[in-house]
């Protein structure tokens, strides 16, 4: 007899969002979404299976649906577009339902697929940069900086994957690395041996994006995550003796990547160092050019203090007759959103991280969640930081991850499964 299949529509709202994040910055996204009416379709569909999700579940009232629904009214009163309103109600019915244990696994292997996928794009774009140009990339062709992309996929220097834009690539491998790091790690040598590779891959793009942040932030990331999966079950004199192993493997990494640099040219060894010895100079910006958007966001901040100058318009101004964000989503709050707007979302930040840390502070011999907060820490961590020099919170390939974190912690105290995750 078979068995039949219930459609939950909550799952089906969930799976749509995440191949938006992972899609909409690919190869197969824009050949998706470049007609508008299929762009439509895929809007209408979301907007139906949360009206779905709203009638067929409860609604949890609790600080993160309350807050969630405050975000979405700063959002409609700083006239956000219709995709930044869609997406984010999207997610506020699925933090304020709340996703099951069996679709935490689903994401894993989602994330495990997708991560794939774009490893494949890294290798093809690193060692066959001409069969890459000509068949992949023109995908592209349409984006205004498309010659600056042709330009580094032919001379190497960053690697972009099956995305648009080495950051986009290098937040797929963060993400990868993180999935395999921690809801992966299993005792089984044939996992052992695919999890090995999986992350010596995913370093090696992620060192070929070029993107020092996320380089520096994936790895301030995993070490907190893996401090907090040790450290706390541990009395203190094994708690000092971890620590003291961790800034002395710190060092040792620190060390060889600085002997390193002096031997390769031009890579992302290179610009990291370059950043850091010149930190004292200041005829040098290491931020490329940000510091002038800081500058711009809080002079507009201070003539529109309350509400901002609403959500994206900062995006509206020229710079060298381009377009560009903050890259600081704390400025660009406060820029768009005014000290109304902004603290409503440093209270989410600042709440869902408390609650993630007090998950892990709990002894408990529950591996499956204390594995579901350590990746949620982890993200948040990242997104965090690479909130200081980023755009994370306005870019779908980051903040539908970082909301659907948000989800996790509100489904852990209700995950009753032990064991380790498969």
């Amino acid at each position: 007899m078979r068995k039949i299949v219930k459609f939950d529509s909550l799952k089906c709202l969930v799976l749509l969002c995440l191949f938006f994040a992972f899609s909409y910055c690919s190869v197969w996204g824009y050949w998706m979404f470049e007609n508008t009416l299929t762009e439509r379709a895929y809007g209408v569909l979301i907007a139906g299976l949360m009206l779905l999700a709203l009638l067929k579940n409860k609604i949890r009232i609790n600080s993160l649906s309350v807050i969630m629904l405050l975000i979405l009214f700063v959002m409609i009163a700083s006239r956000a577009s219709i995709t930044y309103l869609l997406f984010y109600s999207a997610l506020f019915v699925i933090v304020s339902i709340g996703v099951k244990e069996d679709f935490i696994v689903t994401l894993s292997c989602l994330i495990n697929f997708f991560s794939c996928i774009q490893i494949i794009g890294m290798l093809i774009c690193w060692m066959l940069p001409g069969i890459y140009v000509n068949i992949f990339l023109p995908v592209f062709s349409g984006i205004d900086y498309y010659s600056r992309l042709y330009d580094s996929v032919i001379s190497g220097a960053s690697n972009i994957g099956f995305t648009c834009q080495n950051a986009h690539f290098a937040g797929f491998m963060v993400l990868g690395m993180a999935n395999r790091f921690i809801l992966y790690r299993d005792n089984k040598p044939y996992l052992k041996q695919r999890t090995f590779i999986f992350l010596f891959l995913s370093i090696i793009g992620l060192y070929l994006s070029g993107k020092r942040a996320h380089f520096g932030f994936c790895l301030i990331a995993l070490l907190i995550a893996y401090y907090f999966s040790v450290y706390l079950s541990q009395g203190k004199a094994s708690r000092l003796k971890r620590f003291l192993g961790m800034s002395l493997l710190g060092c040792s990494i620190f060390l060889c990547l600085w002997i390193i640099s002096f031997f390769v040219e031009g890579t992302l060894i290179n610009q990291l160092f370059d950043t850091l010895s010149s930190l004292g100079d200041s005829d040098v910006d290491v931020t490329t050019g940000r510091v002038e958007f800081w500058r711009i966001a809080l002079q507009k901040f201070r003539d529109e203090p309350v509400l901002g100058i609403g959500w994206k318009q900062f995006y509206k101004l020229k710079f060298y007759g381009k377009n560009y964000d903050v890259h600081n989503i704390y400025l660009q709050l406060l820029c768009e959103t005014g000290l109304v707007g902004a603290i409503v979302f440093f209270i989410l930040f600042a709440i869902v991280f408390a609650k993630t840390l007090s998950y892990l502070k709990k002894k408990t011999t529950d591996t499956y969640k204390k594995k579901i907060a350590l990746f949620a820490l982890f993200y948040q961590i990242f997104f965090l930081l690479y909130g200081v020099t980023g755009n994370p919170l306005y870019d779908a390939s980051y903040y539908i991850f970082y909301f659907v974190c948000v989800a996790f912690i509100t489904a852990v105290p209700a995950v009753k499964r032990n064991g380790d995750f498969q």
